[in-house]
């Protein structure tokens, strides 16, 4: 937590007060208790002081002195060290002390009229204990206080006045007391009601950050829910349009994504009945060491297909203990999905269980994997509810941040504990430990998963990537479309949808579909914004900024409907913007709307002059790329050995990607366009009369004379040496 300097305390108590993830609420107690204190122990050593000056002789007020120092420094001090929730116990040991110790002082000099004023140390007790909102402490600390006086009063004629004190110094001291804790606790007060109004505010972001974290995960939930609906609602119109060829294949994939919105109403009923107490947990004594196994082999398939190891080191063959299988299943299966989710291509996982041989009341599952670490300042929070780790340049979707939660809640079932480390070399640690007992019926053979998608829903699946072009019934002609989504039955629908009218190329990251654009410059992109690797702005991001692919119309699909991702997109100069569930129809006349819209380049860029730019900052980068051709080739017009790949190479692109992009951008091939450019530098030549057509022809990179005629009427349409003659 970071605290912002305090004009009412020294720097070396904020130090000293604000340790890494302190409540700021109890920070400001601890503020309160520690400013008192510090103020009541300098007031009473400059008193105990000073009459060690003036008078040695006073052996009562002396030692009491002293004592209520002494217990004021230890209480600073365990101010200072403790961590704990609170500090109400110190805090009520020390205020008792205080009366008590005040209490012996007062009988011993003679009575309340005869205290040098010490009684009122009781009452400003009871106002130093307000701070820790507990009304027991606070009424217990008062109730200590008046049974003090009540007892004072009572014991009055066994008592006898101290001669030490005289009336003047006794009268002296009464005034000094009174003076220095009316000042105490008028400072106390300010500060407290200060202070109090900086706890409201503290609530009231608490509150604000609360409504945004209960947002931002309905905003997730709404997306997690929308692509399974997008693929329910668009099998069943395929379905309706052509039950012959989509009947089995569109039910199936409807079937597929009822089982992900399952999935996910029971993610949040599970959540529901952990809040209310109504999770039962059932207990069996069995072999968890097997069990555990089991679980771990329904991963490997996924694994094997994005090439991760899995490797599962029991310490021990077998091991027998309670536990309830449910509960296990979603705890193993929830770190085994993560693990698998940020482990990169080629990675490992490595899952361990054992018992614990410093302690053997614990049983220990490990499961760890060599992916990006978590940064450390969102390490603390990733078990809490809503949680997400959001998506940064790695693009992980983080999911409904309901998971962990979850099955932190389902180990607190087992009273067991579950932790996590990260770093940057050793990658991330999840550690479960749970408390071992032997007291359940035993249970040798038992079935709680009646299949491998009780385990996997797809919304977890879409981590694996699926190498696999989209075969289509388009033309050979046909715009290419490159598709980027990381759910395989999105990608089946769309492909379905428009592989009659685009060639389609299909990508299931973010970074798989930026060095796809890169390398096949396709007409126009359907990216989703919610990808693995890296996230559809991320994308978008770089593919603008990018000279190869900055022309290419992008439109984003996603389930995040909301009006801050929609601007956020456009604002990434996104061409469009198209929330899940769509409509067929919206989605063909949207996508070749924009093709239509990129032709009008065509007329910009085909001529031999760069346009003044309009101010647009997609057309600026476009400019900027056709006036760097235009240096080129002029600077190369002689040059018999610089040639297409040479253009290329200085422009940092492959042959391949310069035709895509040039042939985008003016409907012409890059051959076609030197050429015209060539023969146009030729046409500005002759109308200067400087030069004749020979030397005009080799000016501009002709070797042949007869050929430059030629194509200079097929140009435009007369031969050179007649230019002077029309102009």
């Amino acid at each position: 937590m970071k605290i912002k300097p305090n004009k009412w305390l020294s720097n070396v108590a904020e130090r000293l007060l604000a340790y890494p993830g302190i409540d700021r609420k109890l920070y400001l107690t601890k503020l309160n208790l520690l400013w008192a204190t510090m103020a009541a122990c300098a007031a009473t050593a400059l008193i105990t002081f000073t009459m060690l000056i003036f008078d040695r002789n006073l052996k009562i007020l002396i030692p009491y002195g002293l004592a209520i120092i002494t217990v004021q420094l230890i209480y600073m001090t365990a101010l200072v060290l403790s961590k704990r929730r609170n500090v109400n116990w110190e805090s009520a040991i020390t205020f008792n002390l205080y009366i008590l110790i005040t209490f012996v002082a007062i009988f011993k000099l003679g009575g309340i009229p005869y205290s040098a004023g010490l009684i009122f140390i009781g009452l400003a007790t009871v106002f130093f204990s307000v701070p820790l909102n507990s009304i027991k402490i606070t009424f217990q600390v008062f109730l200590l206080y008046l049974t003090s006086l009540i007892a004072l009063i009572i014991l009055r004629p066994y008592m006898s006045v101290a001669s030490e004190v005289s009336p003047a110094l006794n009268n002296f001291l009464f005034g000094a007391n009174i003076s220095w804790l009316s000042v105490v606790l008028f400072l106390f007060i300010k500060r407290f009601i200060t202070n109090n109004e900086l706890i409201e505010q503290n609530e009231i972001k608490k509150l604000e950050e609360i409504n945004a974290v209960k947002t931002s995960f309905f905003t997730n939930i709404s997306h997690e829910f929308r692509t399974p609906i997008t693929i329910i609602q668009g099998m069943a119109e395929q379905i309706r349009k052509n039950p012959d060829e989509w009947l089995e294949e569109g039910l199936a994939k409807i079937k597929h994504s009822s089982n992900d919105l399952l999935a996910l109403v029971n993610e949040i009923l599970n959540i529901s009945k952990l809040e209310t107490g109504h999770m039962p947990i059932h207990f069996i004594l069995a072999d968890i060491v097997k069990h555990t196994n089991y679980l771990v082999d329904l991963f490997r398939s996924m694994a094997a297909s994005k090439a991760i190891t899995i490797d599962y080191k029991p310490g021990c063959d077998s091991f027998i203990m309670d536990f309830d299988p449910e509960k296990i299943n979603h705890i193993i299966t929830n770190l085994l999905s993560n693990a698998l989710k940020f482990t990169p291509e080629g990675g490992r996982i490595t899952v361990t269980v054992n018992e614990n041989t410093i302690n053997n009341k614990q049983f220990i599952i490990k499961v760890q994997n060599n992916g990006p670490e978590i940064p450390p300042d969102k390490l603390p929070y990733i078990f809490d509810r809503y949680y997400r780790v959001e998506s940064g340049s790695d693009g992980w979707d983080a999911g409904t941040g309901l998971g962990l939660a979850i099955a932190r809640e389902m180990v607190k079932l087992f009273d067991g504990s579950i932790t996590a480390e990260s770093s940057a070399e050793a990658g991330t640690v999840f550690t479960v430990c749970l408390p071992i007992s032997r007291n359940a019926p035993f249970q040798d053979e038992f079935h709680t998963v009646p299949s491998h998608k009780y385990f996997i829903p797809s919304f977890l699946e879409k981590s694996v990537t699926r190498k696999v072009e989209i075969n289509t019934k388009a033309p050979k002609d046909a715009p290419l479309l490159l598709i980027i989504e990381d759910n395989h039955d999105v990608v089946d629908y769309i492909s379905a949808l428009l592989g009659n009218e685009y060639s389609i190329s299909v990508a299931y990251d973010g970074q798989e579909g930026f060095d796809k654009a890169s390398e096949l410059i396709p007409d126009i992109i359907l990216s989703d914004v919610m990808m693995p690797v890296l996230s559809g702005i991320e994308f978008l991001k770089r593919v603008k900024k990018d000279i190869r692919t900055s022309h290419i119309p992008v439109v984003m699909l996603t389930a995040k409907a909301d009006l801050a991702s929609k601007l956020e997109g456009l604002d990434h100069q996104a061409d469009d913007y198209l929330a899940k569930p769509f409509n067929e129809e919206e989605l063909r006349i949207r996508l070749h709307n924009l093709i239509e819209l990129r032709k009008g380049l065509h007329k910009r860029y085909s001529g031999m002059k760069i346009p003044a730019s309009a101010g647009d900052k997609y057309m600026a980068l476009e400019d900027l790329f056709m006036q760097k051709v235009h240096s080129l080739m002029d600077t190369n017009l002689q040059n018999d050995h610089f040639g297409i790949t040479d253009l290329s190479r200085e422009l940092g692109m492959s042959r391949a990607q310069l035709y895509r992009k040039f042939k985008s951008l003016t409907n012409i091939t890059i051959n076609e366009y030197w050429l015209k450019y060539r023969l146009h530098r030729a046409f500005d030549l002759l109308n200067r009369g400087d030069l004749n057509v020979s030397e005009a022809a080799y000016e501009v990179g002709f070797k042949n004379l007869s050929h430059f005629s030629r194509t200079y009427r097929a140009e435009f349409g007369h031969s050179p040496s007649n230019e002077k003659k029309i102009h």
